[in-house]
C-alpha cells in the first residue's frame, strides 16, 4: 500500500506549475479574469469550469452569479485554502452570448468551461517557485533543508514534492 507522500509525489510527476499569474495570452477582445474559491473545488472546476449554479450568492444573501474581477477579490492572489482561477471572456456588449464579463464584478452566463481557464493558481504553488528560485541546483545539503520543509504543512509538501520531483 502506499503512502499519502508516495501517492502525491506520483500524482505530481507529471504536473506543471501554471503560468506565472497574469502571463497567459489571452485573445483578442477578452479580458483576464480572477475568481477566488476554496481549494476543495479545483478539481471540479478543472473537469466541469465554473459553474453558475454553484454560486455562494444565496448563502451570502448576494446574487447568484459567477463573481470575477481583473484582479483577485480576497486579497493575495496567493492565500492558504483558497485557489485563484484565472481565465478569460469577452467584455460583454449588447449583441454578445454569454459567457462574457459584466464590470465591475461578474460573469454573464451559467458556465465558464474549462478551455477558458488559463490557470489554477493554488497555494502551494507560490511556495514551489520560492523553491526553484532560491535553490536552482539542489546539492545534497540544499535537498535535506528542503525535505524538512515538508513538515511545515500540507502545502509545503506538495511544493517540496513537487521541487524534488522537478530536480530528478
Amino acid at each position: 500500500m502506499k503512502t499519502f507522500s508516495e501517492w502525491l509525489l506520483e500524482s505530481l510527476a507529471n504536473q506543471e506549475l501554471p503560468p506565472e499569474p497574469g502571463s497567459a495570452p489571452i485573445p483578442s477582445g477578452h479580458v483576464r479574469l480572477y475568481h477566488q474559491t476554496s481549494d476543495r473545488n479545483v478539481d471540479s472546476i478543472r473537469k466541469n469550469g465554473i459553474q453558475r449554479s454553484r454560486s455562494r450568492g444565496k448563502i451570502n444573501q448576494d446574487p447568484t452569479v459567477i463573481w470575477a474581477t481583473e484582479n483577485p477579490f480576497y486579497g493575495d492572489l496567493y492565500e492558504q485554502g483558497i485557489a485563484t482561477v484565472e481565465f478569460s471572456v469577452p467584455v460583454c456588449d449588447n449583441s454578445m452570448n454569454s459567457p462574457c464579463f459584466r464590470s465591475p464584478t461578474y460573469v454573464m452566463g451559467e458556465v465558464v468551461p474549462p478551455e477558458s481557464i488559463m490557470a489554477i493558481h493554488e497555494y502551494w504553488h507560490s511556495h514551489a517557485r520560492h523553491l526553484m528560485s532560491d535553490y536552482p541546483k539542489p546539492d545534497d545539503e540544499t535537498l535535506r533543508l528542503v525535505d524538512g520543509f515538508r513538515t511545515i504543512d500540507e502545502d509545503y509538501r506538495k511544493a517540496v514534492d513537487f521541487y524534488l520531483n522537478f530536480n530528478k
